[in-house]
């Protein structure tokens, strides 16, 4: 049997900022509160780009398989 066909993505930029915003926020916060927990000061660095990361593959992922 085929895949049922996957909706297509709207086109919409606010769906790729929320996706970034909230990779950020999400992955960032769980930086800061390890740095606080550990007493390290590099987790809340490395969280923001690795959320951010996700993010952009997320968004390229979506946009880039909608064709």
């Amino acid at each position: 049997m085929s895949e049922p066909p996957q909706p297509r993505p709207s086109g919409d930029p606010w769906v790729a900022f929320g996706y970034l915003v909230g990779g950020a926020a999400f992955y960032g916060g769980l930086g800061w509160l390890l740095d606080r927990w550990l007493d390290t000061s590099f987790l809340f660095p490395a969280g923001l780009l690795f959320g951010v990361g996700l993010a952009m593959y997320l968004v390229f992922k979506l946009y880039l398989n909608a064709t």
